[in-house]
């Protein structure tokens, strides 16, 4: 499933910096006061597909 979700280059453009900027950032805040959990590593991950997908 992971090869069909890549985003092709001109997408990656924009969903890199969502990832990075806006799901990164926040789990790594969380994660730092110990508040990371399975579940939310699974909601980011399919936040960034939404946006995949949203892109194709």
């Amino acid at each position: 499933m992971a090869a069909r979700m890549r985003p092709r280059s001109h997408h990656a453009r924009i969903v890199r910096p969502f990832a990075e900027w806006g799901v990164l950032r926040s789990a790594r805040r969380r994660a730092d006061k110990g508040r990371y959990t399975l579940a939310s590593a699974s909601s980011d991950r399919r936040s960034i597909r939404a946006a995949i997908k949203f892109m194709t």
